[in-house]
Protein backbone atom coordinates (compact mmCIF):
# COMPACT_ATOMS: atom_id res chain seq x y z
CA UNK A 1 0.00 0.00 0.00
CA UNK A 2 3.14 2.51 1.00
CA UNK A 3 4.55 1.52 -2.70
CA UNK A 4 1.35 2.01 -4.45
CA UNK A 5 0.90 5.59 -2.80
CA UNK A 6 4.52 6.67 -3.38
CA UNK A 7 3.94 5.95 -7.09
CA UNK A 8 1.23 7.80 -7.16
CA UNK A 9 2.83 10.37 -5.78
CA UNK A 10 5.64 10.26 -8.14
CA UNK A 11 3.42 10.31 -11.24
CA UNK A 12 1.43 13.68 -9.79
CA UNK A 13 4.71 15.14 -9.77
CA UNK A 14 5.80 14.27 -12.89
CA UNK A 15 2.49 15.64 -13.95
CA UNK A 16 2.80 18.65 -12.48
CA UNK A 17 5.90 19.40 -13.84
CA UNK A 18 5.13 18.61 -17.04
CA UNK A 19 2.20 21.38 -16.85
CA UNK A 20 4.53 24.20 -15.63
CA UNK A 21 7.52 23.12 -18.40
CA UNK A 22 4.47 23.97 -21.03
CA UNK A 23 3.38 27.25 -19.32
CA UNK A 24 6.94 28.56 -18.87
CA UNK A 25 7.95 27.71 -22.25
CA UNK A 26 8.15 31.81 -23.08
CA UNK A 27 6.31 35.33 -22.25
CA UNK A 28 3.17 35.29 -24.76
CA UNK A 29 3.87 38.88 -25.61
CA UNK A 30 7.84 38.36 -26.76
CA UNK A 31 9.25 39.22 -29.99
CA UNK A 32 12.20 38.68 -32.02
CA UNK A 33 15.26 40.82 -32.40
CA UNK A 34 14.26 40.81 -36.23
CA UNK A 35 11.26 41.94 -36.18
CA UNK A 36 11.77 45.06 -34.03
CA UNK A 37 13.73 48.17 -34.57
CA UNK A 38 14.45 50.35 -31.64
CA UNK A 39 15.10 53.78 -31.95
CA UNK A 40 18.26 55.43 -30.66
CA UNK A 41 18.03 58.87 -31.49
CA UNK A 42 15.68 61.48 -32.10
CA UNK A 43 16.39 65.15 -34.13
CA UNK A 44 13.34 67.51 -33.93
CA UNK A 45 13.04 70.97 -36.20
CA UNK A 46 9.93 73.22 -36.21
CA UNK A 47 9.03 75.66 -39.42
CA UNK A 48 6.79 77.74 -39.99
CA UNK A 49 4.18 75.46 -37.91
CA UNK A 50 5.26 72.05 -39.25
CA UNK A 51 7.59 70.10 -37.33
CA UNK A 52 10.21 67.81 -38.60
CA UNK A 53 12.01 64.83 -36.97
CA UNK A 54 14.67 62.51 -37.82
CA UNK A 55 14.45 59.06 -35.72
CA UNK A 56 17.84 56.70 -35.78
CA UNK A 57 16.51 53.67 -35.91
CA UNK A 58 18.77 50.94 -35.01
CA UNK A 59 18.83 46.46 -36.09
CA UNK A 60 20.62 44.98 -33.14
CA UNK A 61 21.19 41.65 -34.99
CA UNK A 62 23.91 43.73 -37.57
CA UNK A 63 26.68 45.76 -36.44
CA UNK A 64 28.29 48.65 -38.91
CA UNK A 65 27.59 48.39 -42.71
CA UNK A 66 28.33 45.54 -43.52
CA UNK A 67 28.20 44.30 -47.50
CA UNK A 68 27.10 40.94 -48.71
CA UNK A 69 29.44 38.94 -50.22
CA UNK A 70 26.78 37.32 -52.01
CA UNK A 71 24.37 39.57 -53.31
CA UNK A 72 26.82 42.51 -52.83
CA UNK A 73 23.73 44.34 -50.92
CA UNK A 74 24.82 46.95 -48.33
CA UNK A 75 23.53 46.03 -44.92
CA UNK A 76 23.01 48.42 -42.49
CA UNK A 77 22.55 48.62 -38.75
CA UNK A 78 21.24 51.73 -38.58
CA UNK A 79 18.54 53.40 -40.46
CA UNK A 80 17.88 57.69 -40.32
CA UNK A 81 13.84 58.23 -41.20
CA UNK A 82 12.47 61.26 -41.72
CA UNK A 83 9.11 62.28 -40.96
CA UNK A 84 6.96 65.80 -40.95
CA UNK A 85 3.64 66.73 -38.99
CA UNK A 86 1.32 70.00 -38.30
CA UNK A 87 2.81 68.42 -34.14
CA UNK A 88 5.15 66.55 -32.55
CA UNK A 89 3.32 63.08 -32.24
CA UNK A 90 1.49 63.53 -35.64
CA UNK A 91 5.47 63.92 -37.14
CA UNK A 92 6.23 60.71 -35.24
CA UNK A 93 2.95 59.02 -36.38
CA UNK A 94 3.81 59.68 -40.02
CA UNK A 95 6.77 57.14 -39.73
CA UNK A 96 5.11 54.29 -37.92
CA UNK A 97 3.14 52.95 -40.96
CA UNK A 98 6.47 52.77 -42.99
CA UNK A 99 7.94 50.54 -41.24
CA UNK A 100 8.57 47.16 -41.75
CA UNK A 101 9.62 46.35 -38.27
CA UNK A 102 7.88 46.97 -34.87
CA UNK A 103 9.58 50.43 -33.61
CA UNK A 104 10.06 50.59 -30.34
CA UNK A 105 11.80 53.22 -28.03
CA UNK A 106 13.06 51.31 -24.84
CA UNK A 107 16.72 52.26 -26.33
CA UNK A 108 15.84 56.00 -26.88
CA UNK A 109 19.44 57.85 -25.64
CA UNK A 110 19.84 60.91 -27.79
CA UNK A 111 17.83 63.87 -28.36
CA UNK A 112 18.80 67.01 -30.55
CA UNK A 113 16.64 70.18 -31.00
CA UNK A 114 16.86 72.44 -33.35
CA UNK A 115 17.66 76.59 -32.58
CA UNK A 116 14.07 76.93 -34.08
CA UNK A 117 12.44 74.06 -31.58
CA UNK A 118 14.11 76.00 -28.77
CA UNK A 119 12.87 79.61 -29.75
CA UNK A 120 9.65 77.94 -29.71
CA UNK A 121 7.66 75.28 -29.30
CA UNK A 122 10.91 72.61 -27.40
CA UNK A 123 8.39 72.18 -24.05
CA UNK A 124 5.41 70.63 -26.28
CA UNK A 125 8.23 68.21 -27.34
CA UNK A 126 9.49 67.10 -24.63
CA UNK A 127 6.05 67.30 -22.90
CA UNK A 128 4.97 64.74 -25.57
CA UNK A 129 7.70 62.44 -25.69
CA UNK A 130 8.24 61.72 -21.53
CA UNK A 131 4.46 60.84 -21.99
CA UNK A 132 5.40 57.70 -23.62
CA UNK A 133 5.80 55.12 -21.16
CA UNK A 134 9.21 53.91 -23.10
CA UNK A 135 11.13 57.29 -22.81
CA UNK A 136 13.40 57.60 -20.33
CA UNK A 137 14.59 60.77 -18.40
CA UNK A 138 18.42 60.14 -18.51
CA UNK A 139 19.02 60.44 -22.36
CA UNK A 140 21.60 62.84 -23.25
CA UNK A 141 20.23 66.01 -24.96
CA UNK A 142 21.66 68.82 -26.76
CA UNK A 143 20.88 71.87 -29.33
CA UNK A 144 22.24 72.59 -32.83
CA UNK A 145 22.17 75.21 -35.62
CA UNK A 146 23.37 72.94 -38.37
CA UNK A 147 21.06 71.40 -40.84
CA UNK A 148 19.30 68.05 -38.97
CA UNK A 149 20.02 65.92 -41.96
CA UNK A 150 23.70 66.48 -42.16
CA UNK A 151 24.41 65.64 -38.31
CA UNK A 152 22.02 61.81 -38.79
CA UNK A 153 24.07 61.25 -42.17
CA UNK A 154 27.67 62.58 -40.92
CA UNK A 155 30.40 60.57 -42.64
CA UNK A 156 32.44 60.17 -39.24
CA UNK A 157 36.01 58.45 -38.47
CA UNK A 158 33.90 55.59 -36.58
CA UNK A 159 33.42 51.76 -36.83
CA UNK A 160 29.79 51.83 -36.71
CA UNK A 161 27.45 54.85 -37.51
CA UNK A 162 27.11 58.56 -37.40
CA UNK A 163 26.93 60.29 -34.68
CA UNK A 164 26.15 57.39 -32.35
CA UNK A 165 28.95 56.64 -30.90
CA UNK A 166 30.07 60.07 -30.13
CA UNK A 167 26.73 61.29 -28.09
CA UNK A 168 25.77 57.54 -27.17
CA UNK A 169 29.10 57.65 -25.04
CA UNK A 170 29.51 60.88 -24.16
CA UNK A 171 32.14 60.69 -21.36
CA UNK A 172 34.54 58.56 -23.22
CA UNK A 173 35.01 61.96 -25.47
CA UNK A 174 35.08 64.04 -22.90
CA UNK A 175 38.05 63.28 -21.11
CA UNK A 176 40.32 65.93 -23.40
CA UNK A 177 39.92 69.38 -24.25
CA UNK A 178 37.69 72.15 -24.68
CA UNK A 179 34.64 69.49 -25.04
CA UNK A 180 31.18 71.21 -23.11
CA UNK A 181 29.80 68.96 -20.63
CA UNK A 182 26.81 66.95 -21.89
CA UNK A 183 23.78 67.31 -19.44
CA UNK A 184 20.51 64.61 -19.49
CA UNK A 185 17.46 65.63 -19.95
CA UNK A 186 16.05 65.53 -16.53
CA UNK A 187 19.47 67.68 -15.23
CA UNK A 188 18.40 70.07 -18.66
CA UNK A 189 14.61 70.01 -17.43
CA UNK A 190 15.71 70.73 -13.66
CA UNK A 191 17.82 73.67 -14.30
CA UNK A 192 14.88 75.24 -16.36
CA UNK A 193 12.98 75.24 -13.61
CA UNK A 194 14.91 76.62 -11.25
CA UNK A 195 13.94 80.39 -10.59
CA UNK A 196 17.48 81.57 -10.10
CA UNK A 197 20.80 80.54 -12.58
CA UNK A 198 20.68 79.33 -15.66
CA UNK A 199 20.44 76.08 -17.89
CA UNK A 200 23.00 75.34 -20.12
CA UNK A 201 22.40 73.08 -23.32
CA UNK A 202 25.35 71.64 -25.01
CA UNK A 203 25.45 72.77 -29.06
CA UNK A 204 26.25 69.91 -31.46
CA UNK A 205 27.87 70.86 -34.91
CA UNK A 206 29.91 69.60 -38.15
CA UNK A 207 33.00 71.21 -38.30
CA UNK A 208 33.28 72.97 -41.26
CA UNK A 209 36.59 74.61 -41.24
CA UNK A 210 38.58 71.77 -41.34
CA UNK A 211 41.18 72.14 -38.86
CA UNK A 212 41.48 68.34 -38.35
CA UNK A 213 41.46 66.12 -41.18
CA UNK A 214 41.16 62.44 -40.88
CA UNK A 215 41.99 60.04 -44.05
CA UNK A 216 39.21 60.01 -46.36
CA UNK A 217 36.71 56.85 -46.37
CA UNK A 218 36.36 55.23 -50.08
CA UNK A 219 37.38 59.19 -51.06
CA UNK A 220 35.03 60.99 -48.86
CA UNK A 221 36.45 63.30 -46.40
CA UNK A 222 35.02 62.64 -42.89
CA UNK A 223 32.88 64.95 -41.34
CA UNK A 224 34.12 66.16 -37.34
CA UNK A 225 31.64 66.14 -35.04
CA UNK A 226 31.95 68.94 -32.37
CA UNK A 227 30.50 70.31 -29.35
CA UNK A 228 31.53 73.76 -29.57
CA UNK A 229 29.68 76.29 -27.05
CA UNK A 230 26.46 76.27 -25.39
CA UNK A 231 22.71 77.42 -25.50
CA UNK A 232 21.74 79.39 -22.37
CA UNK A 233 17.87 79.64 -20.55
CA UNK A 234 16.79 81.95 -17.99
CA UNK A 235 13.43 81.10 -16.68
CA UNK A 236 12.75 78.32 -19.80
CA UNK A 237 13.83 81.07 -22.26
CA UNK A 238 16.59 80.67 -24.94
CA UNK A 239 18.14 83.39 -24.45
CA UNK A 240 21.23 82.47 -27.53
CA UNK A 241 24.54 80.99 -27.66
CA UNK A 242 27.75 81.82 -26.37
CA UNK A 243 30.18 82.22 -28.28
CA UNK A 244 33.82 79.88 -27.34
CA UNK A 245 34.99 82.69 -26.38
CA UNK A 246 33.17 84.22 -23.95
CA UNK A 247 32.10 80.65 -22.54
CA UNK A 248 35.61 79.94 -21.39
CA UNK A 249 34.93 80.81 -17.77
CA UNK A 250 32.34 77.90 -17.77
CA UNK A 251 35.24 75.69 -17.51
CA UNK A 252 37.20 77.31 -14.62
CA UNK A 253 33.91 78.03 -12.89
CA UNK A 254 32.59 74.65 -12.37
CA UNK A 255 33.80 72.00 -9.47
CA UNK A 256 35.65 69.27 -10.92
CA UNK A 257 35.49 68.85 -14.58
CA UNK A 258 37.52 67.14 -17.68
CA UNK A 259 40.94 67.54 -17.96
CA UNK A 260 41.41 71.00 -20.04
CA UNK A 261 44.35 72.71 -21.51
CA UNK A 262 45.42 75.75 -21.15
CA UNK A 263 47.50 77.66 -23.77
CA UNK A 264 49.76 80.67 -22.68
CA UNK A 265 51.39 82.44 -25.18
CA UNK A 266 55.18 82.62 -25.68
CA UNK A 267 57.70 84.77 -23.58
CA UNK A 268 59.23 87.50 -25.61
CA UNK A 269 61.40 86.87 -28.22
CA UNK A 270 60.49 82.85 -28.70
CA UNK A 271 58.00 81.32 -30.80
CA UNK A 272 57.60 77.93 -28.35
CA UNK A 273 53.99 78.10 -26.67
CA UNK A 274 53.77 77.02 -22.97
CA UNK A 275 51.10 74.39 -22.37
CA UNK A 276 49.51 73.43 -18.93
CA UNK A 277 46.28 71.02 -18.60
CA UNK A 278 44.17 71.66 -15.51
CA UNK A 279 41.49 69.43 -13.83
CA UNK A 280 39.52 68.70 -11.13
CA UNK A 281 39.34 72.64 -10.19
CA UNK A 282 37.77 73.29 -6.80
CA UNK A 283 35.70 76.52 -6.28
CA UNK A 284 34.25 78.32 -3.75
CA UNK A 285 31.28 80.61 -3.84
CA UNK A 286 31.53 83.54 -1.21
CA UNK A 287 28.39 85.85 -0.85
CA UNK A 288 28.19 89.20 0.81
CA UNK A 289 24.57 90.84 1.41
CA UNK A 290 24.79 94.59 0.49
CA UNK A 291 22.03 96.86 1.09
CA UNK A 292 19.85 96.01 -1.99
CA UNK A 293 22.09 93.37 -4.27
CA UNK A 294 24.51 90.70 -3.60
CA UNK A 295 27.69 90.30 -4.59
CA UNK A 296 30.22 87.69 -5.05
CA UNK A 297 33.83 86.56 -4.38
CA UNK A 298 34.85 83.53 -6.70
CA UNK A 299 37.95 81.19 -4.98
CA UNK A 300 39.96 78.96 -7.09
CA UNK A 301 42.36 76.37 -6.75
CA UNK A 302 43.39 72.98 -8.18
CA UNK A 303 46.61 70.99 -9.83
CA UNK A 304 48.08 71.74 -13.24
CA UNK A 305 50.65 69.86 -14.69
CA UNK A 306 52.99 71.59 -17.12
CA UNK A 307 52.90 69.22 -20.57
CA UNK A 308 55.34 72.46 -22.36
CA UNK A 309 57.20 74.95 -20.60
CA UNK A 310 58.39 77.42 -23.08
CA UNK A 311 61.52 79.40 -23.69
CA UNK A 312 62.37 82.06 -21.08
CA UNK A 313 59.68 81.79 -18.38
CA UNK A 314 60.34 80.42 -15.63
CA UNK A 315 57.73 78.10 -13.63
CA UNK A 316 56.71 80.51 -11.28
CA UNK A 317 55.95 82.70 -13.95
CA UNK A 318 53.80 80.55 -15.72
CA UNK A 319 51.32 79.59 -12.85
CA UNK A 320 50.77 83.34 -12.02
CA UNK A 321 50.60 84.36 -16.19
CA UNK A 322 47.92 81.36 -16.05
CA UNK A 323 45.66 82.57 -13.23
CA UNK A 324 45.66 86.10 -14.91
CA UNK A 325 44.15 84.00 -17.91
CA UNK A 326 41.56 82.54 -15.57
CA UNK A 327 40.59 85.24 -14.04
CA UNK A 328 40.21 86.97 -17.22
CA UNK A 329 37.87 84.30 -18.73
CA UNK A 330 36.08 84.08 -15.86
CA UNK A 331 34.92 87.64 -15.42
CA UNK A 332 34.60 88.02 -19.69
CA UNK A 333 31.91 85.24 -18.90
CA UNK A 334 30.53 87.09 -16.19
CA UNK A 335 29.87 90.25 -18.10
CA UNK A 336 28.60 88.07 -20.85
CA UNK A 337 25.87 86.86 -19.04
CA UNK A 338 24.92 89.97 -17.42
CA UNK A 339 24.42 91.48 -20.66
CA UNK A 340 22.00 88.76 -21.46
CA UNK A 341 20.22 88.68 -18.34
CA UNK A 342 21.73 85.20 -17.56
CA UNK A 343 24.01 84.24 -14.35
CA UNK A 344 26.17 81.91 -16.99
CA UNK A 345 28.28 81.39 -13.52
CA UNK A 346 25.57 79.99 -11.62
CA UNK A 347 26.67 81.78 -8.51
CA UNK A 348 22.98 83.11 -7.26
CA UNK A 349 21.67 79.59 -6.39
CA UNK A 350 24.56 79.51 -3.51
CA UNK A 351 22.27 82.53 -1.94
CA UNK A 352 19.05 81.45 -3.32
CA UNK A 353 18.86 77.93 -1.23
CA UNK A 354 20.34 79.17 1.96
CA UNK A 355 18.63 81.96 2.23
CA UNK A 356 14.83 81.30 0.58
CA UNK A 357 13.96 79.87 4.45
CA UNK A 358 14.53 82.75 5.95
CA UNK A 359 12.40 84.73 3.35
CA UNK A 360 8.17 84.99 4.40
CA UNK A 361 7.13 83.72 1.14
CA UNK A 362 5.31 87.11 0.48
CA UNK A 363 8.43 88.50 0.05
CA UNK A 364 10.58 85.83 -1.65
CA UNK A 365 10.31 87.90 -4.95
CA UNK A 366 11.99 90.52 -3.57
CA UNK A 367 14.72 88.15 -2.76
CA UNK A 368 15.20 87.19 -6.77
CA UNK A 369 15.10 90.97 -7.32
CA UNK A 370 18.06 91.27 -5.18
CA UNK A 371 19.93 88.76 -6.73
CA UNK A 372 19.80 89.81 -10.14
CA UNK A 373 23.32 90.17 -10.86
CA UNK A 374 24.55 93.56 -12.13
CA UNK A 375 28.33 94.52 -13.52
CA UNK A 376 29.71 95.62 -10.54
CA UNK A 377 28.71 92.23 -8.41
CA UNK A 378 31.35 89.84 -8.77
CA UNK A 379 34.26 91.34 -6.75
CA UNK A 380 37.29 89.10 -6.63
CA UNK A 381 38.36 86.68 -8.29
CA UNK A 382 40.85 84.66 -6.43
CA UNK A 383 43.19 81.74 -8.81
CA UNK A 384 45.37 79.58 -6.72
CA UNK A 385 46.87 77.03 -9.03
CA UNK A 386 49.65 74.52 -8.01
CA UNK A 387 52.06 72.74 -10.06
CA UNK A 388 51.95 69.33 -9.36
CA UNK A 389 53.36 67.52 -12.73
CA UNK A 390 56.06 68.61 -14.89
CA UNK A 391 56.90 65.67 -17.17
CA UNK A 392 60.37 64.78 -17.39
CA UNK A 393 62.00 67.94 -16.27
CA UNK A 394 63.37 67.95 -12.44
CA UNK A 395 61.73 70.55 -10.20
CA UNK A 396 64.44 72.71 -9.21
Amino acid sequence: MNFLSHRMSAVWKLAACAILSLLLTGCWDSADLDNIAYVHSLGVDYDHGHYKIWLGLIDPTKSGIEESKSTGETSRALWVVYGTGRSFLEAVNAIYPSSPKRVSWSHFSLLILHENVLRGPYKEVIEALTRYREVRYTSWVYGTKDTMGNLFTANLPVENNPLYYYVANPKRVQQFGYVVPSVRLNEWQRALHEPVGSAILPQMALNHQRDVHWPKSKDKPYDELLLPTVGVFRHERFMGWLSHRDMLGVFWARTGGTRVPLFLPPAPGSTEQVILYIHHLHVEIHPMQRRHHWTYDLKISGPVDLAQEGQGRAEKEIITLAERVIERDVRRTFRTGVMHHADILNITPKVYRGALMLWPPNTRQKLLNNLELRADSLRNVNIHLTLVHTGMRTVD
